[in-house]
């Protein structure tokens, strides 16, 4: 009998803590325009990307996309951004980025004939002043990007609008 109670426990108590859970994994997708400029490299474009949004708790979020931008040829981004958003149904968020840009891109060799190093490597911080969430997901209208990089590099982002969708629906 006793062994019955003390395994019944253990099962409430795993039931009831992933009903708890506080982490959610959030697919999400964006539109964005991207502009990077150095001394030696320009990269341009606007397109679309994919990735995946992580929430644990209440406040703290974290995103990892990739980006594939058409105009100035073909290039990619990969970001990784850690945050903190306001909880409720209006919830902007501030992040911190990092960023790795690479692909087709304009460049002005080095004065000894070198080509500039790629991929570029890129920090920042991004904000999302228009951003809805709820249990289904997310969306985010404007999200305004702005880092820096080597040799005089800026990166200006900009996402027109980017959403998430929970496949739980938890």
């Amino acid at each position: 009998m006793k062994k019955i109670l003390i395994f019944s426990i253990i099962m409430f108590v795993g039931i009831n803590s992933e009903a708890q859970s506080k982490l959610r994994f959030i697919p999400c997708f964006q539109q964005s325009g991207m502009y990077y400029s150095s001394n030696h490299v320009t990269i341009a474009g606007y397109g679309l990307g994919a990735g995946l949004s992580i929430n644990y708790g209440k406040h703290l979020t974290a995103q990892t996309d990739m980006n594939i931008y058409w105009l100035n040829g073909n290039a990619l981004s990969s970001r990784l951004a850690v945050g903190y958003k306001k909880d409720g149904k209006w919830s902007p968020a501030i992040y911190g980025y990092f960023s790795l840009i690479y692909g087709s891109h304009t460049e002005v060799l080095y004065d000894d004939g070198r080509r500039p190093e790629m991929p570029v490597a890129a920090i920042g911080i991004r904000i999302a002043p228009i951003r809805f969430e709820n249990m289904k997901g997310f969306v985010s209208i404007l999200e305004y990007s702005y880092g820096i990089s080597r040799n005089k590099g800026r990166i200006n982002e900009i996402s027109l609008v980017s959403m998430g969708f929970n496949l739980n629906g938890k």
